[in-house]
């Protein structure tokens, strides 16, 4: 009997030291994760699904190197609850949050929910979120979750995607939203003011930046949510030239 749990003790041992050895290989292993997600994109609007006039490159190569998807059903069709569902795994009404939520409204991700940031953070990972959040009704209420509440520890949000919070630099051509900039950006919960840049790449010189600063070795979740092509929308004028014919 003691030869028995001496032998069994022994490859206990050994079993947990083989585990240790390939959870700290798998450590070392781990990747970064990076999602970008684009707002109010039609499944046929790139040419790598079939469109015939705009052209998507860089996305196509990604398309061409990596996976891509010919079948995905998306959690909810509209705005907030997609994003809670995306980010939690989870039935958008489960979350509290059904339908997208207007400006000044009682509704918000839960504070209990635990979303892919919280998750990984726990794993060690550095975790950041630069782009639109629509899981609360505003970046100024202390009575709902902010995006740092959401497990990310760097974050440069829009908070809801209103109209107040847009980019259109061609205003005259456009009336009925008026003269419209981007004023409610918030950087690690502080106003930054006025945006000097369209949204998009607004967004995308913060994650160059955030990369680039970067200075540990740890693994990365990288959420990226831009605000186009949802409107209002205003694109530089030196890209425009290749869908006049639309």
């Amino acid at each position: 009997m003691k030869r028995t749990v001496v032998a069994s003790m022994i490859g206990l041992v050994l079993c947990a030291g083989s585990v240790l050895s390939t959870a700290k290989a798998a450590t070392a292993k781990r990747p970064n994760l990076v999602i970008i997600l684009a707002d109010d994109l039609g499944y046929g609007d790139l040419a790598t699904y079939g469109h015939r006039i705009v052209k998507t490159p860089n996305i196509d190569k990604l398309a061409q190197e990596g996976v891509k998807f010919t079948d995905y059903y998306a959690p909810a069709p509209l705005c907030s609850p997609s994003r809670a569902g995306l980010l939690t795994g989870r039935m958008p009404f489960r979350t509290g949050i059904r339908s997208w939520i207007p400006e000044g409204k009682d509704v918000a991700l839960g504070r209990n929910e635990l979303t892919i940031a919280n998750l990984l953070k726990q794993q060690g990972y550095d975790t950041a979120m630069m782009g639109k959040l629509h899981l609360n009704a505003g970046g100024d209420r202390t009575d709902q979750p902010q995006a740092k509440d959401m497990g990310f520890d760097y974050t440069l949000v829009n908070p809801a995607g209103f109209v107040s919070d847009a980019t259109l630099d061609n205003a005259k051509e456009r009336p009925r939203y008026g003269m419209v900039h981007p004023t409610g950006w918030i950087r690690n919960g502080q106003h930054i003011g006025r945006a000097d840049k369209m949204s998009g790449e607004f967004v995308s010189s913060e994650v160059v930046n955030w990369l680039d600063n970067k200075k540990d070795d740890n693994p990365f979740f990288l959420y990226v949510a831009f605000t186009e092509v949802h409107s209002p929308l205003a694109s530089p004028k030196n890209t425009l030239t290749c869908i006049r014919s639309i």
